[in-house]
């Protein structure tokens, strides 16, 4: 009585989503077999695991007026590449005098508001290595400026694995946000703009943080995302995806069930009438054979007026590629275009791609949904039409699940015999077909 109940119930499942479709822009991973090299010495910008992690963060917006992706490496040398996004060739190597210092020369960063590009290193209290350095280029052929300098206090304090960056330094809006790299609680710091009294109508960052949130890590890869309320989100590898109030007061966690604990940053995106959304990096943590299922790759996530115990998946990108990700290096950009969403994804051991999540319009109701998606069955293989799935499902007439795919549109059925259920999900939306093999 219960498998009968089970495929009833599968059947009636609907949920909301929007038409979309993944568009792969270009690539340069081990998924599309060309991992990205390093002009430095022509070697591979991702090492294969398990090395430590050379290349580990990237940033993308309009920078000097050009569209940009950025990535920040140490293969070969301390580079700052900076890619075309229109096509995703190589269009500078940034000019990196100056940049030295801190457990890792290199952090992470992102492009202002205002088109300057932010880069910090790594430092940490543990060290002779404790000033921690925020860089600033303005274009493509000149030096940085070192725009903040901080000394991390004494303690098991490190900051800039993570970081966030964000607003304008042209209008004195810009902000640095990073988590501390520990295990237990600790202080997110926040960097922001004062009045620059030598150079009137300027502004110039405080080299004294703020202490902002305080939050719960797991010393792996913890990172905070700021909503334009001021309410934060928060994520650390092993750790529940959380929120918390702009005046530090816990307010939701994201279920284990839905969100991977094994992952990576999380970025808000944008709001869509009173939800957000947000995205995370899946990173696949451990070399098990056989592979635990397909992993290195960006999430799109819907959270209901903030309430993380209500969020869903609307949407995701295509894996970069297979090989394990020991230290969940990875990072990734995400920008409403419209009604689509771009996506630059990166992994340490699989390179990057940038994607296009095309017509993601989330209010679109789960019935014109549901109709769009469409099974076809050929010369023993499904094809899943209308939509980009997330995961494909084929249950038989007992209830028992044999087979399963996650991110393709097509799955073999040669070996299958008689009635079976086929459970398709895109995002949360999920149609159920019955089908005669």
């Amino acid at each position: 009585m219960k498998k009968i109940t089970l495929m009833y119930a599968l059947i009636c499942i609907a949920t909301v989503l929007s038409a979309q479709t993944v568009v792969t822009k270009w690539s340069y991973t081990n998924a599309g077999g060309n991992p990205p090299l390093s002009p430095a010495n022509n070697a591979t910008l991702i090492p294969l695991p398990p090395a430590v992690g050379s290349t580990r963060n990237i940033a993308a917006g309009v920078f000097n007026g050009n569209d940009r992706m950025f990535v920040f490496t140490r293969v070969g040398a301390t580079q700052v590449l900076a890619y075309e996004t229109a096509g995703g060739t190589l269009a500078a190597s940034l000019n990196v005098t100056g940049v030295t210092g801190g457990l890792v020369a290199i952090g992470d960063g992102d492009v202002t508001s205002d088109g300057k590009l932010l880069m910090c290193n790594v430092a940490s209290s543990a060290t002779a290595s404790n000033q921690f350095k925020v860089y600033q280029w303005d274009n493509e052929t000149d030096a940085p400026k070192i725009a903040i300098q901080w000394t991390v206090p004494a303690g098991t304090d490190r900051y800039g694995d993570k970081a966030m960056m964000m607003g304008s330094i042209t209008d004195g809006t810009a902000k640095v946000y990073s988590a501390n790299k520990k295990l237990g609680y600790s202080r997110v710091m926040c960097w922001s703009m004062i009045p620059d009294p030598a150079n009137p109508g300027s502004f110039k960052f405080n080299n004294e943080p703020t202490p902002t949130i305080n939050v719960f890590g797991n010393s792996t890869q913890p990172s905070v995302a700021v909503s334009p309320d001021g309410r934060y989100y928060y994520k650390d590898a092993q750790k529940n995806l959380s929120n918390y109030a702009a005046n530090g007061d816990s307010i939701s966690e994201g279920s284990n069930s839905v969100i991977r604990v094994w992952s990576g940053p999380v970025k808000y995106i944008y709001k869509d009438g009173n939800d957000d959304i947000i995205a995370y990096f899946k990173f696949r943590s451990s070399p098990l054979t056989p592979e635990e299922p397909v992993q290195e790759f960006v999430e799109i996530l819907r959270v209901p007026n903030g309430n993380l115990a209500e969020l869903s998946v609307i949407a995701a990108t295509p894996s970069l590629g297979p090989e394990y990700n020991l230290n969940g290096w990875d990072d990734f950009v995400a920008r409403k275009v419209g009604n689509d969403i771009e996506v630059f994804a990166f992994s340490t051991t699989n390179g990057f791609a940038m994607y296009s999540i095309q017509n993601l319009n989330t209010q679109t109701s789960s019935t014109s949904m549901e109709d769009k998606i469409k099974l076809t069955n050929s010369n023993g293989y499904l094809t899943v039409e209308g939509t980009q799935a997330s995961e494909v499902e084929i249950f038989n007439i007992m209830g028992h699940r044999v087979q399963q795919q996650l991110n393709t549109n097509t799955i073999t059925v040669l070996d299958l015999k008689g009635i079976h259920l086929v459970r398709v999900k895109a995002g949360d939306v999920t149609k159920t077909f019955k089908m005669a093999f």
